[in-house]
């Protein structure tokens, strides 16, 4: 069996165990029945969902832990719980933000939905305070530290584009999407240290994460445009990636042909397809994910 073989298994078999725990920190005897229901409903989504293992945010935790040498302990297993859960509670709210909820969720409604996902939040914590409570004081401090700051950069991504704040440039758009996906960085960062990674290390895995997460949305973002019959994104005026290169190379001619192209969407989006790639958006795009690729 190969080294490839044996890192799958390895995850396999490890986001199983997170995932049955996750599952027994939300039964809770304090939560209210449809609150637990919700809850089960958005972990068993997550699981289902056919993506990589190492799109979990546990494995990110697992491969961290394997470069830093560090072996699977009780603090470790409480950070992947909690980093699970953190996650979940995210996307609730994020589903909320994008009118997106389905099933449980879409039946209880936003406000309810908010609440539970408040709920998913306060035991993510509690786990990760949990992961760092044998730790030395300094290295507590730095954890809680660790956390507080990428929570909030992801709460002000978050803000942002629930505002619909359209970036000013392609750097404040690259800035955007990388304060959204903070969590990613979050694990990364909080990991090394748990793991006695130096503070230099634990950030340098950290920006790796970052530019990442900014390649992945990039990715995701062109797919809208390039991938699917029609694009939620441009008939939404979203100020997704590509968009912002646009804005950056495009003069106002170009400007204002992909205005009136959009409102005559879908049948429009290939002449749209076109219009960016001779404008020279897509070298742009295409540039920028060099630069986070390096």
């Amino acid at each position: 069996m190969t080294a490839t073989h044996d890192l799958r298994d390895e995850l396999s078999a490890f986001l199983g165990e997170v995932h049955a725990a996750c599952a027994a920190r939300l039964r809770q005897p304090a939560l209210d029945a449809e609150v637990v229901a919700v809850l089960a409903a958005a972990l068993s989504a997550h699981r289902e969902r056919a993506v990589g293992l190492v799109a979990h945010p546990a494995a990110l935790l697992l491969l961290v832990a394997r470069a830093e040498g560090r072996a699977l302990d009780e603090a470790l297993r409480e950070a992947a719980v909690g980093f699970t859960l953190e996650f979940l509670a995210l996307c609730m709210f994020d589903d909320v933000a994008d009118d997106e909820l389905v099933g449980v969720a879409a039946a209880l409604g936003p406000a309810a939905t908010n609440n539970a996902a408040l709920a998913l939040y306060t035991l993510a914590l509690d786990a990760l305070s949990a992961a760092g409570h044998g730790a030395a004081p300094g290295l507590r401090a730095a954890l809680r530290a660790c956390m507080c700051e990428h929570l909030l950069r992801a709460v002000t991504g978050q803000h942002r584009d629930i505002r619909r704040r359209d970036p000013a440039g392609v750097d404040e758009a690259a800035a955007q999407v990388i304060a959204k996906t903070s969590l990613i960085a979050e694990i990364a960062e909080f990991t090394a240290l748990l793991c006695g990674a130096p503070p230099e290390r634990a950030r340098a895995l950290a920006a790796a994460t970052r530019h990442s997460c900014l390649m992945r949305q990039i990715v995701n973002d062109m797919r809208d445009i390039y991938g699917k019959p029609d694009s939620g994104d441009l008939r939404d005026g979203r100020a997704t990636v590509p968009i912002v290169c646009f804005r950056a190379v495009a003069d106002a001619a170009d400007q204002a042909r992909l205005t009136a192209l959009t409102a005559e969407l879908p049948a429009t989006l290939p002449e749209i397809d076109a219009l960016l790639v001779r404008s020279g958006a897509g070298a742009a795009v295409a540039g920028l994910m060099e630069r986070a690729r390096l």
